[in-house]
C-alpha cells in the first residue's frame, strides 16, 4: 500500500468522526502525541464539554450579579480565571524545582560500609527477624508445711483453787477488788466477838 493510499484512508476515517473529535486529534498531533487509544479522544472531548459548560454557568452568574442578562467577554474571562486559580493546580516553576533539587543534592549520602556479601537494610526492616515471642514459664512457689508448734499444757491450779490461766480485764478487776478487800482491816463492829473467858474459881481445884 502506497503512502498516498494511506493518507486517503486516514482522511476517510477522520471524516467519520465528529468535528470536535477531529479537533482533539489535531491538538494531540500538534503536541507530538500520535500513539494513543481511540478512547482517549472521547475522554478529552467529554472534559472539554464539561469545562465549557462550567465556565459559561459561572459567567452567567457574574452577569446576573452585574444586573445584566447577556454574557460578555469580561464575564467569560473572569470565569476562566476563577476556574484556573481554584479548580486546577499549575505546575511549579522550573527555577523553583531547580532550587529544591539543589538543596536535596547537597545532603551527603551515607557511606557504604566496606564489607563483603549481601548488603541488607537494617534488621528491623528485614523479613528475617523473629516474628514471635516465647513466653517465659511462670515460677511456681513451693509452699512447705511449717513444723507443728507443741502446745504447752495449762498450768496446774494454785492452792487457793484458782487456775493458772491469765485473767481477762474483768477478771483482773475482780481479783484486784478481792485483794483490796482481804488487805483492808475489818472494823470492830464487823469483827467477831471473842468468847468470854470464865474466871477461875479459886475454890475449884483439880486434883491430879
Amino acid at each position: 500500500m502506497s503512502q498516498q493510499q494511506q493518507t486517503q484512508q486516514q482522511s476517510q476515517q477522520s471524516q467519520q468522526f465528529p468535528r470536535d473529535s477531529r479537533i482533539i486529534q489535531l491538538i494531540c498531533d500538534s503536541l507530538g502525541v500520535r500513539d494513543y487509544e481511540p478512547k482517549v479522544v472521547q475522554q478529552l472531548l467529554e472534559f472539554a464539554h464539561r469545562y465549557t459548560i462550567d465556565v459559561l454557568q459561572d459567567a452567567l452568574v457574574y452577569a446576573e450579579h452585574a444586573s445584566r442578562t447577556d454574557i460578555n467577554v469580561s464575564d467569560v474571562k473572569l470565569a476562566i480565571e476563577g476556574r484556573v486559580n481554584y479548580s486546577f493546580t499549575a505546575p511549579p516553576r522550573r527555577d523553583f524545582i531547580y532550587e529544591l533539587a539543589k538543596a536535596q543534592n547537597e545532603v551527603p549520602l551515607p557511606s557504604v560500609p566496606e564489607r563483603y556479601g549481601l548488603r541488607l537494610p537494617p534488621e528491623r526492616h528485614c523479613l528475617t527477624a523473629v516474628n514471635f515471642q516465647i513466653v517465659p514459664p511462670e515460677s511456681k512457689t513451693v509452699v512447705r508445711p511449717q513444723p507443728a508448734v507443741p502446745i504447752a499444757p495449762p498450768p496446774p491450779p494454785s492452792q487457793d483453787g484458782e487456775s493458772g490461766i491469765p485473767l481477762g480485764i474483768n477478771d483482773a478487776d475482780k481479783d484486784t477488788e478481792m485483794t483490796d478487800a482481804v488487805n483492808t482491816p475489818m472494823s470492830s463492829a464487823a469483827s467477831p466477838q471473842k468468847a468470854p473467858v470464865r474466871a477461875e474459881d479459886d475454890d475449884y481445884d483439880y486434883d491430879f
